[in-house]
């Protein structure tokens, strides 16, 4: 009883905070140790995700052997519980992850959002889950919701991590290579561009942009990022694009 009275403590504190600094998320200087948290997020972000999956299908399809055991309530409850813990400390850290550079606001916009409605709706349905007991079809509707939250909300963190459309791409049509002769190849679009975009553009784009570095267009490029110009003719290593190609071949020397 006491842990659990811990869980729900921390639960509704994390949660209360994520809402305060959420609407004051401009003034935020993170220390280094928040800033650890933070980095935590791609990682925490699996647990909540398990566990309302979880509890949504012993929702749907309660084990009819087991359903009138006591346990049967603590298990739901307990895995209701360690969701809701473990959804407001994953929202708390995508905040604090997402006040550090190289992220579009405005990409950002929806998914700090769903972190926050998600959170919020875990807590409503943990506080009045004796209430909902009582009216299954208003139960299994309210957790529903909350995994269409779920995905909505990884939705939109796969599309910053990984580029836009990412969870519908490989049903979308591929684009047509085009396929030149080389002696008619232009060095950039047909064999520098190409590589860019397969290795490089999913980390260095206008909604996340590593480093300060843009990869999507030529001009972009040659602005290079936070550490200056990607290559510079007069360094005996070419400049930093170069080095950075040649790194783990050097390390593996």
């Amino acid at each position: 009883m006491r842990f659990r009275n811990l869980l729900v403590n921390a639960s509704i504190f994390f949660t209360s905070l994520l809402v305060f600094l959420l609407f004051f998320e401009e003034r935020i200087v993170l220390p280094n140790w928040l800033q650890f948290i933070g980095r935590l997020h791609p990682m925490l972000l699996h647990f909540p995700i398990v566990l309302l999956v979880a509890y949504t299908l012993l929702l749907i399809f309660p084990v009819p052997s087991l359903h009138d055991q006591p346990f049967y309530a603590s298990l739901t409850e307990g895995i209701l519980l360690t969701a809701l813990f473990s959804t407001s400390l994953t929202a708390l850290g995508g905040l604090f992850l997402s006040r550090e550079q190289g992220y579009d606001a405005e990409d950002l916009f929806w998914h700090k959002w769903g972190g926050v409605v998600l959170s919020l709706a875990v807590l409503l349905i943990y506080f009045f889950k004796e209430q909902l007991s009582q009216k299954r079809k208003l139960h299994i509707g309210s957790a529903l919701l909350v995994f269409i939250g779920i995905f909505f909300t990884g939705h939109q963190g796969a599309g910053i991590t990984h580029g836009q459309n990412f969870l519908f791409a490989p049903m979308l049509p591929e684009k047509d290579l085009q396929v030149v002769s080389i002696e008619e190849a232009e060095v950039y679009a047909h064999l520098i561009q190409p590589i860019l975009e397969a290795k490089c553009v999913m980390c260095h784009n206008s909604s996340k942009a590593k480093g300060e570095l843009i990869m999507e267009t030529a001009e972009l490029l040659k602005k290079g990022g936070k550490s200056g110009p990607l290559w510079n003719l007069s360094e005996p290593e070419m400049g930093l694009l170069m080095q950075r190609i040649h790194l783990p071949v050097e390390a593996k020397k």
